[in-house]
């Protein structure tokens, strides 16, 4: 049972990137997170192996945690395009994410976190858009009622260069989209504002209707790499983690049953994973101290 007023989660690749490409120590990693309390829920992403995958599901699910499938790394690594205007190339981005909700429900995941293709320029927005609604129509249709589609806003002109994008084309999008499926929001990331040129109260004002999942990390001016919170030059800490965390509380989000709030923090060169993950908590829980 979280002390917080929402479910505290991380993403463990990011936490362990030497599992980032679904090999390397997947099960070791994760049951280090599984076995600490502080987490209530458990953010995995693709695993390459068949017996790995089998041996994750199967200590996820003894564990009690909640879990989330972030499945944007692996779209983004892949070069797979959801809003892809050749209409060949969108269907077979389609199949692709309908395997990651396989094998997210495989876990037991309650909320799988996707991303749009690339931003294929103004002139090009429009249509790229509308592919984008029919692929998470598609996605959508396809979880069910078993599991619930987010969609998470990227950069646009800086590092990864999304279609979505801004906040409120985000939920304009998102809000089009429940007008068929209802299990479909958006996951907002406090690492990510800053490279929008967005600021918490605004974009979570903006997405309240539609937010359904967050994350807190950093950034750097140039880069989404998510790196500890306090870097040299990078752009969140604590007073960034305060604004988000007061911005979520004032527009409702922990008033949701079973919102949660997930740290995607990453160690960089020389750093320790462990160090970096506590060095997270004592933010969140400094940060925490003065929400109102």
């Amino acid at each position: 049972m979280s002390k917080y007023p929402f479910k505290m989660g991380i993403v463990h690749s990011m936490a362990f990137p030497e599992t980032l490409d679904g090999s390397g120590p997947v099960l070791e990693t994760a049951k280090v997170l599984v076995d600490d309390g502080f987490f209530d829920v458990i953010e995995v992403s693709s695993v390459k192996s068949d017996s790995t995958r089998q041996a994750l599901s199967s200590l996820l699910g003894s564990s009690g945690k909640g879990v989330v499938f972030c499945g944007g790394g692996n779209l983004i690594r892949g070069k797979i395009d959801l809003n892809a205007l050749e209409s060949s190339a969108r269907k077979k981005a389609v199949l692709f994410v309908e395997r990651l909700v396989d094998e997210a429900l495989s876990y037991g995941a309650s909320i799988f976190v996707l991303c749009s293709g690339p931003d294929p320029g103004i002139s090009h927005r429009r249509e790229a858009k509308s592919a984008l609604v029919s692929s998470l129509t598609e996605i959508c249709d396809y979880a069910g009622k078993r599991m619930m589609v987010s969609l998470e806003s990227f950069d646009r002109d800086v590092d990864k260069k999304r279609l979505i994008g801004p906040t409120r084309e985000a939920v304009d999008l998102v809000s089009e989209i429940r007008r068929h499926s209802a299990n479909i929001g958006l996951t907002i990331d406090l690492s990510h504002l800053p490279l929008l040129n967005e600021k918490p109260r605004y974009s979570l004002d903006e997405a309240k209707d539609v937010l359904v999942h967050s994350h807190i990390g950093n950034c750097m001016p140039d880069a989404d790499s998510h790196p500890r919170f306090g870097v040299p030059g990078g752009c969140n800490g604590l007073n960034e983690v305060k604004e988000f965390l007061q911005a979520l509380k004032s527009v409702g989000y922990f008033d949701k049953s079973g919102s949660i709030v997930s740290f995607e923090v990453k160690p960089g060169p020389g750093e320790d994973s462990k160090t970096v993950i506590a060095e997270s908590k004592a933010v969140l829980s400094e940060a925490m101290r003065s929400i109102a």
